[in-house]
């Protein structure tokens, strides 16, 4: 899975992991969270070390010379494109049916999803 879907799919975890769902349901919500946030922790620290190294941090906002601009969006990129091995706990689609995704939502999820 690409440090982006990973990145992702922790943010939509996060989102629905305040809402009431079967107890099977929270259980790999939670896990799965638990085995990504990790991942992202170190996607984090190293988009903001490549951040700080081409720019200026002002008021919690990096600003970047004009000519480092090109550098900085290929290293993010790149950071972003990474694949990593992870092992997710499968739900079934059914689990997820009293659930208003939107489809972006429901696209990032799939990867959860048990086939069959």
């Amino acid at each position: 899975m690409k440090n982006s879907d990973i990145y992702s799919l922790y943010q939509i975890l996060n989102n629905i992991s305040s809402i009431r769902l079967p107890a099977k349901t929270s259980f790999a919500i939670i896990r799965n969270l638990k085995t990504i946030e990790p991942i992202v922790k170190d996607i984090e620290s190293a988009r903001i070390s490549i951040c700080q190294e081409y720019g200026e941090e002002e008021n919690g906002v990096f600003h970047f010379p004009e000519d480092k601009i090109d550098i900085v969006d290929k290293e993010l990129t790149s950071l972003a494109e990474i694949n990593v091995d992870i092992s997710l706990v499968k739900i079934k689609e059914s689990d997820l049916e009293n659930l208003h995704l939107s489809i972006e939502e429901a696209k990032v999820l799939f990867s959860m999803i048990e086939e069959g």
